[in-house]
């Protein structure tokens, strides 16, 4: 990936959000297989008008790089969890949010940049407790892999 990458922004959830969908465990190989689960994922399971924003949302991390990940929507705190359907909620904290602007085959690349060269002391924070997330909007092309989307950072400040 050759385009500048854009700081992160700093971001407040300030609301929790209930992701709901399928969750599947991975390590750092079998994570190739994460486009296969999404398309499994049936958009009809969440009844019309169909969402419109899709979550890819990675946590309970592991030793040995393993972790679990869950594609899915949010859905209203009283909505009732189709048998098989998993959730995760995501809790109100500091997020620092990476746009990233390439095709999908590139989002890990975006994720290690984050990783590898944004979130240290000379950015002022460390990653935080909790899931992180892909944010997929109306703007993102799922035929195409087009159209960019967000990952969320857990962040706090580094004293």
């Amino acid at each position: 990936m050759t385009e500048m990458r854009p700081e992160p922004r700093i971001m407040e959830l300030r609301e929790p959000r209930r992701i709901a969908g399928s969750a599947v465990g991975y390590d750092a190989e079998s994570r190739r297989e994460i486009p296969a689960q999404w398309e499994m994922l049936d958009p009809a399971m969440y009844g019309e008008p169909y969402p419109t924003d899709w979550y890819g949302v990675c946590y309970m991390f592991e030793e040995g790089m393993r972790f679990h990940y869950l594609a899915g929507a949010e859905v209203p705190a009283d909505w009732e969890l189709p048998e098989g359907m998993a959730e995760v909620t995501l809790p109100p904290g500091r997020y620092a949010v990476v746009e990233h602007r390439g095709h999908i085959s590139e989002l890990g690349e975006t994720w290690a940049w984050f990783f590898s060269e944004w979130v240290d002391e000379q950015s002022g924070y460390s990653l935080g407790q909790g899931p992180q997330f892909e944010l997929y909007g109306r703007e993102f092309d799922p035929e195409t892999g087009e159209g960019g989307l967000e990952i969320w950072f857990p962040v706090e400040r580094v004293p």
